[in-house]
């Protein structure tokens, strides 16, 4: 069945009612079938209905199948020590998680974990390797200077070779994507560490939102330039948009990247431009950011607590539906759907001094901080590992280590299903919350231990997002913006220093503490923003070493740059 944009959004709306009134008791027959006692069904079943993100997502993408293997990874039962930072929801003791039971068993490797709370893992991760009493494998907390200071002395192994033999969906992900390639290829050729790969694009460029009801209240559309913004701030500002009688609307109440992308940048402080590095509140395009945003300050289109607000006191802002425009995630602060679904995405704009639209590309197609995987000389079945490694990269590994079990396949209740899958996407997904759980996430942190360097792509994201009405308009949000068509890699990802350079360029942080009180300054007019005020604001970054970081920056850039971008 295909849906028209109206029919999805009434059938989100019809799905959230039901879901609600499920949640406070009640539910419809064909619904109270699919849950136990104890057990909360949070997302409804959508079989019959389009994958939300099959509309979206046309490009081809990799999908690999546990079917394709050959079990078990070791022709007898064998132990290997994880170490590995623990901290939110998660189990003191990892030994009876559904995940690593049911590895042991299709595979003959036992992951034996010795667990480190998140607030001592720095300490303990050094104290381990001062001592030589470290693990077989590390599980998430290797940081890049760790490779460097590790990988070439041989605590770490080199996993390239290994992977040739033993994993080919790893080989064929890095022939796909050249950036991972370049991110985690040493100087000497090594791979160290193999990061969390993704193919989910929708998460990779978030775009800013308005509310389509304020827009169409106002008579104004979409937003292309900052000429434009400006008019629909001010009507936003005089038109009562959110109609209930006060002028309490705040146009813009915290930084956007929708302005300071329109005036060429796609981050606050570093930026790369055709190759060159440039601290960004040094550029004369930023002066004319602080320009325009002082002028939206005075005209009361700004929030006067844009400089001093938490998270708390903004999010009652939009709870209260006063917020014009948020690069937050509208369901989450407005979980009724007749409030999130009238948010839209916002394209890139552009200003008098920029006319190429530009965002930031938030992440690669690798996810370091998300999952990846080291092993140490300390492991006697290193191939074994490696052939554990390239499971779960199968749609099924990655929905395994991930979310954990698929309900009715486990000894208690609760985890996902789903009806059909094709090549591209799962159709009919639901998920199940076992009380007493808050969320599926904290169920999950209990049933897998999650930290693993798995392959999300859009099939394996589709039980999550595409079975989710409020999802939905995440989706649509970021197709309708099109942000990934001009989206430009955040510098963060695209820069390799030394441990030398890296302890140097941490003496430069003053710069951009000094940028900030200034922008602060410029932006509210307690410091004027003229020739004069600018001139000496340059001269003092220099004093603190503007170009000297920039140089070092540049180098991180450029040795990046010369990295192989694909594998021997």
């Amino acid at each position: 069945m295909i849906l028209n944009k109206k029919d999805v959004i009434l059938f989100t709306l019809i799905l959230f009612l039901i879901g609600t009134l499920m949640s406070c008791g009640g539910g419809t027959k064909k619904n109270a079938a699919t849950a136990e006692q104890n057990t909360r069904v949070t997302v409804l079943d959508t079989s019959g209905y389009e994958n939300i993100t099959a509309k979206y997502i046309k490009e081809e993408y990799l999908t690999f199948s546990a079917d394709d293997l050959s079990y078990p990874f070791s022709d007898k039962p064998i132990t290997v020590t994880v170490m590995q930072q623990r901290s939110g929801t998660a189990p003191q003791d990892f030994s009876d998680m559904w995940f690593l039971k049911m590895i042991s068993e299709l595979t003959n490797i036992t992951f034996k974990y010795q667990l480190v709370e998140s607030s001592v893992w720095e300490e303990r991760k050094n104290l381990a390797f001062a001592s030589g009493d470290y693990p077989d494998v590390f599980f998430h907390g290797i940081t890049p200077s760790d490779e460097l200071k590790y990988g070439p002395d041989g605590v770490f192994i080199d996993l390239l070779p290994l992977f040739k033999q033993y994993a080919p969906n790893i080989i064929t992900e890095l022939k796909q994507y050249p950036d991972v390639v370049k991110a985690i290829v040493q100087d000497n050729g090594a791979i160290y560490c193999l990061p969390m790969i993704s193919y989910a694009p929708m998460q990779e460029a978030i775009p800013s939102r308005t509310n389509r009801k304020w827009l169409e209240k106002v008579g104004l559309d979409v937003p292309k330039t900052t000429d434009d913004l400006y008019a629909v701030l001010k009507a936003y500002k005089n038109q009562d948009p959110n109609g209930n009688g006060e002028a309490d609307e705040i146009p813009i109440s915290r930084h956007t990247m929708l302005i300071l992308s329109a005036f060429g940048f796609v981050d606050k402080y570093n930026d790369v431009i055709d190759g060159k590095y440039y601290f960004v509140p040094a550029q004369d395009n930023y002066r004319a950011y602080l320009a325009y945003m002082a002028k939206l300050y005075r005209e009361g289109l700004l929030d006067n607590d844009y400089f001093v607000q938490d998270d708390a006191q903004f999010n009652l802002k939009v709870s209260n539906r006063r917020v014009g425009f948020i690069e937050s995630e509208p369901y989450v602060l407005l979980p009724n759907p007749e409030d999130y679904l009238q948010w839209i995405g916002i394209p890139p704009l552009t200003s008098e001094v920029n006319n190429k639209p530009c965002w930031p590309g938030i992440s690669l197609h690798y996810q370091r901080s998300a999952g990846s995987a080291v092993i140490t000389d300390k492991c006697k079945n290193p191939e074994a590992v490696v052939k554990f490694l390239n499971y779960i990269q199968t749609f099924e590994g990655t929905v395994s280590a991930r979310l954990g079990p698929e309900d009715g396949k486990w000894s208690g209740r609760g985890g996902y299903t789903y009806e059909a899958k094709d090549s591209r996407h799962i159709y009919g997904a639901k998920i199940m919350v076992p009380e007493p759980f808050a969320s599926y996430y904290e169920f999950r942190t209990t049933v897998t231990p999650i930290g693993m360097p798995s392959y999300v792509n859009p099939m394996t994201d589709d039980i999550t997002v595409s079975s989710d009405p409020s999802r939905e308009g995440l989706v649509r949000h970021w197709a309708e913006a099109g942000v990934s068509d001009v989206k430009r890699l955040l510098y963060d990802l695209q820069y390799r220093l030394t441990e030398d350079e890296l302890t140097r360029d941490a003496y430069y942080v003053s710069l951009a503490t000094y940028a900030d009180q200034m922008t602060a300054k410029f932006i509210t007019g307690e410091t004027a923003l003229n020739d004069t005020t600018w001139n000496n604001y340059i001269r003092e970054l220099k004093s603190m070493g503007l170009d000297e970081m920039s140089a070092l920056r540049q180098a991180g850039y450029n040795r990046y740059q010369a990295l192989p971008d694909k594998i021997n």
